[in-house]
């Protein structure tokens, strides 16, 4: 069951926003934004000892207005689990009074980030004449510094396993034999979440996709590419999963956001991209509705596939391996 910190005063409904720019790395200009929400370190030769990024934090001032907060803070965090680091940076109002515009600039140090981190921004503020109070945050960058082993997921990361197909260890269910020389399978059944299974028997499939330094360009494009093979049926049969979960009650109410954290994660995700012009109720309903309508549920579902692919980048990454061809040509 989710869920939810309560706070005796009025907090944010709307999430700032968070846009990152202009990386850097020991000085050096360098592409380091990847897929949505991910700051990719892991294509940065080794040796490097410090990256910089622009930071801009959209606040909703005329919420804070509503709420009677008139002084307020926004704070840019690093926080790296592995190396227990939680480095903050104060940033500093722009665009002009009432803009509701933060900006600065985060370091990004080598020695102190393993695996990986996390980027976030956080509104504090005075309430009821107390301080510093926590009102609103946004929602996190991943920071890499090796290729995900698993396709990325807004909202957090699906565990991925490998494993013999035609074989089921203990706590595994078995695949259906007519899947075992699938490259990638993923298990719905499970009480924790969904996991997505990589299968051993594909020959050179665990080189392609295993964490590793050193490859070439178009060794990376075709990773992309496979990884994009993986994540977007994966994506597609969990937000079907979890638009059933959201589906009217029995007694025929409106359509409600799961209680599971995935299911939520996972539609709050994709339901932007399947109905740009809709308030993430609107579209939840539109979704629902058309998911249980025997005219409308081949609408939605091409909706659905045509968002999982812009979620992964999928024409982007199959451009970058036709420019990788051309230039080895």
């Amino acid at each position: 069951m989710a869920t939810t910190t309560l706070f005796p005063y009025p907090v944010l409904e709307t999430d700032p926003t968070l846009r990152l720019s202009n990386p850097t790395v020991d000085g050096q200009p360098a592409p380091l934004s990847g897929r949505e929400n991910r700051l990719d370190l892991s294509e940065v030769t080794d040796g490097w000892k410090e990256a910089r990024i622009n930071a801009r934090v959209q606040v909703p001032v005329e919420e804070l207005e509503t709420m009677d907060v008139r002084q307020y803070e926004v704070v840019l965090t690093l926080h790296c689990g592995p190396t227990n680091l939680r480095a903050t940076v104060a940033l500093e109002p722009s665009g002009g009074e009432g803009s509701g515009q933060w900006t600065g600039s985060l370091v990004l140090p080598r020695m102190v980030i393993r695996d990986r981190g996390s980027i976030y921004a956080t509104i504090t503020g005075t309430v009821d004449d107390v301080p510093h109070r926590w009102l609103g945050r946004s929602r996190e960058v991943s920071v890499d510094l090796h290729p995900p082993r698993i396709p990325e997921i807004t909202g957090g990361q699906v565990p991925v396993i490998w494993r013999d197909f035609s074989k089921a260890d203990e706590g595994q269910n078995p695949i259906d034999p007519s899947l075992h020389d699938e490259m990638s399978f993923v298990d719905m059944s499970l009480p924790e979440g969904p996991v997505i299974y990589l299968n051993e028997r594909v020959p050179g499939l665990r080189r392609l996709l295993d964490m590793r330094t050193g490859r070439t360009r178009s060794e990376r494009a075709v990773r992309e590419t496979a990884l994009d093979l993986v994540a977007t049926p994966a994506i597609v049969s969990m937000a079907n999963v979890a638009l059933a979960a959201a589906g009217p009650s029995e007694d025929g109410g409106e359509a409600q956001w799961p209680d599971g954290d995935w299911q939520r994660d996972v539609l709050r995700s994709i339901l932007p991209l399947m109905y740009p012009d809709r308030e993430p109720d609107a579209a939840l309903a539109a979704a629902v509705r058309a998911l249980t309508s025997g005219e409308d549920a081949q609408d939605v579902q091409s909706r659905l596939l045509g968002a999982a692919s812009r979620l992964v980048k999928v024409t982007q990454h199959v451009r970058a391996v036709i420019k990788t061809l051309e230039e080895e040509e």
